[in-house]
């Protein structure tokens, strides 16, 4: 089955995210990734397909469990970038985490506001996350398909 375009499949993804194929599969199990892009025949998750809101989703998981986050912390994490349209966000565009609670500042300026009172433990540049996903999956587009998926190299702004 040929890919299609602006998808990668679980071993791309897996070999981006730096992680091995038994946390994709427990982070699939969880609810934290899931495969969301149809084939020719209409279903998902057959050949395990997934988007670029996918891949930032898992990326964004990376990153937040590098800084310590556990795994529901995570999945709270996430709901809310799927609920936040993340592809779409603009620039200076954060996730804020601390006190726990989450939330988006979407563009510059804003961000000392957004957890009212708590400590902000974690900031992720959302806005750089996807620009960087994204031109990791047209370089999978661009190549040709026996070239094997790079891990990333520097993460999205993340600091803890």
């Amino acid at each position: 089955m040929r890919r299609p375009r602006q998808s990668v499949t679980a071993s791309q993804m897996i070999a981006y995210l730096g992680i091995a194929p038994p946390t994709y599969e427990r982070w699939m199990w969880l609810g934290l990734i899931s495969p969301s892009v149809r084939t020719s025949d209409g279903v998902t998750g057959r050949a395990r397909l997934h988007s670029v809101q996918d891949v930032v989703l898992g990326r964004t998981a990376v990153e937040l469990r590098k800084v310590g986050l556990k795994l529901p912390e995570v999945a709270s994490a996430l709901e809310l970038l799927r609920a936040s349209d993340v592809l779409e966000l603009p620039a200076g565009s954060r996730l804020l985490l601390g006190g726990g609670e989450a939330h988006v500042v979407r563009g510059r300026g804003g961000a000392t506001g957004a957890i009212a009172g708590a400590l902000v433990c974690v900031s992720l540049d959302l806005h750089e996350l996807v620009r960087q996903v994204r031109e990791h999956v047209d370089s999978l587009d661009a190549d040709p398909p026996r070239r094997r998926a790079k891990p990333f190299e520097a993460s999205a702004g993340v600091a803890a």
